[in-house]
């Protein structure tokens, strides 16, 4: 008796295939080189969450990590003696401090990390010496919840806050690392949700029901036909006139939306994601044109909900002008992985191993 194999089985095998060999064929055209980080305080376990690795410019990282190494429930939201090392892409060591009563350090403007500590956000040079602090009320979603994110230059950082009011909205300002005074300053109403930083404010959804963008205006000017539900999340600026739509599993293709309400793929997604998605996420250089660094967690069996073995995470850099797959990796589902500012260089932190990937 044969044994006949189904057609769709034989098409999912064949498009695995595909699609790992369009991953390798993509890594070729970089180098990569690795750091082990245990002398500066990383280890792999529970503390995961709180080492960071974070490029102050093209050629510092910041690393973070905390002394004690021992993060459960019972200080997840509060600070701890952290060791903060500034070091050069070949692992050499730059500046060296210990901090206490610090929380997570984030990315900031161009030269600079945010240090989140409980009730205040700092601003921290290349040296390790704190610039400014951004006094912020607690936030609901951890001490490193009030920032929004950065310009798409990254000359600038969003800070957001609330009232006194339990039931108060939110208060979105924006910080150069050269001035005192926020260059923008947006009160948020019922139903405005933030769509996307610009280089000197906000693009804003307004919504009435459901979270669907009704109406979008970027730094004041209405874009035509409101936006697409997902422009209620956010997204970020390709150029002036170009927002790239945050990832959706549901969807093949990463899109952006112009002022005149028209869509455009901005690239396809069908080689890049693994065959079932869990999560996506992107982020771009700040150097125009800038470069796109897709990440997508999942798995080859399963679904969203239920990936069974060989959970992974891909990550991939793309030129949206172009087109042109740039560079492809596989690496570890819990691994974290930040692009350069200008877009030839991808850092992979996976416990306490540093992969640093240079791209033409």
């Amino acid at each position: 008796m044969k044994t006949r194999l189904s057609s769709q089985f034989v098409f999912a095998n064949v498009a695995v295939l595909l699609w790992l060999l369009a991953g390798c064929v993509a890594s070729r055209a970089q180098t990569r080189e690795t750091i082990q980080l245990e002398r500066f305080g990383f280890k792999s376990g529970s503390c995961d969450y709180r080492q960071s690795v974070q490029f102050l410019d093209d050629n510092r990282l910041l690393l973070s990590a905390p002394v004690d190494g021992v993060c459960d429930k019972r200080n997840w939201s509060s600070g701890s003696l952290m060791q903060l090392t500034v070091i050069d892409a070949q692992g050499n060591v730059l500046a060296s401090k210990t901090r206490q009563n610090i929380y997570a350090m984030r990315a900031g403007p161009l030269g600079y990390a945010v240090a989140c500590g409980e009730n205040s956000l700092e601003l921290v040079s290349g040296e390790l010496a704190t610039i400014r602090t951004l006094s912020t009320r607690p936030d609901p979603m951890g001490p490193c919840g009030g920032i929004d994110g950065l310009s798409p230059s990254r000359t600038a950082i969003s800070i957001r806050d609330f009232g006194d009011s339990p039931k108060s909205f939110a208060r979105h300002r924006l910080f150069r690392a050269d001035l005192e005074q926020p260059i923008a300053d947006r009160q948020f109403g019922k139903g405005d949700y933030l769509s996307a930083i610009t280089e000197s404010g906000y693009a804003v959804c307004a919504s009435v029901e459901h979270r669907r963008c009704e109406q979008l205006a970027v730094d004041g000017s209405l874009w035509a036909g409101g936006g697409p539900q997902r422009a209620s999340r956010h997204g970020l600026f390709l150029s002036p006139n170009q927002l790239l739509l945050p990832p959706d599993r549901t969807d093949k293709a990463l899109m952006s939306l112009s002022p005149n309400g028209e869509e455009e793929q901005v690239v396809d997604l069908h080689k890049l994601q693994p065959p079932n998605v869990d999560s996506e996420s992107i982020e771009i250089s700040a150097e125009a044109p800038r470069r796109i660094l897709y990440s997508a967690t999942g798995c080859y069996l399963g679904d969203f909900d239920d990936c069974y073995g060989l959970n992974f995470e891909r990550i991939a850099v793309f030129d949206p002008q172009t087109h042109q797959l740039l560079f492809e990796e596989k690496v570890g589902r819990n691994a974290t992985s930040i692009i350069s500012p200008n877009g030839h260089t991808v850092v992979v932190l996976d416990g306490s191993k540093l992969q640093i990937h240079t791209i033409p």
